[in-house]
């Protein structure tokens, strides 16, 4: 067997990586689309960005709602992990209670500004 263009990255190294932020997101939403698809749903999962930077990682169209999914490797849950999607909301006038923060952490919390879930418990999102 060949490993010819394979790359072997510790999971140190992969932690730091300047790429483990789309890498992680890319997880996330793929995810997200393999669940849909195995339930015999359409993806309906967009991705929202303005003229001025503001975006939103994951748009999913649901049941006549729409879903806004930020998606953040950390760990450790800060203020700024809102900020795209707290714009995205004021614009849309999509409620608090349907969004939801992803992050590379174990715990889930309520926050006046949405659900942050564990990457781990994705599944909790289409059960909405």
């Amino acid at each position: 067997m060949s490993t010819k263009g394979v790359i072997y990255v510790s999971t140190i190294e992969l932690a730091t990586h300047y790429l483990i932020g789309g890498l992680f997101e890319s997880l996330i939403i793929s995810e997200l689309i393999k669940c849909r698809l195995n339930k015999g749903l359409e993806p309906n999962c967009y991705y929202w960005r303005d003229k001025a930077g503001n975006e939103v990682d994951c748009i999913v169209e649901t049941a006549g709602k729409l879903i806004p999914i930020e998606v953040k490797s950390g760990k450790t849950i800060t203020k700024d992990f809102f900020s795209g999607m707290n714009y995205w909301r004021k614009q849309s006038g999509v409620k608090v209670n349907n969004s939801y923060i992803v992050y590379g952490g174990k715990d889930r919390q309520n926050r006046k500004e949405g659900k942050v879930i564990s990457w781990k418990d994705t599944k909790c999102i289409l059960d909405v």
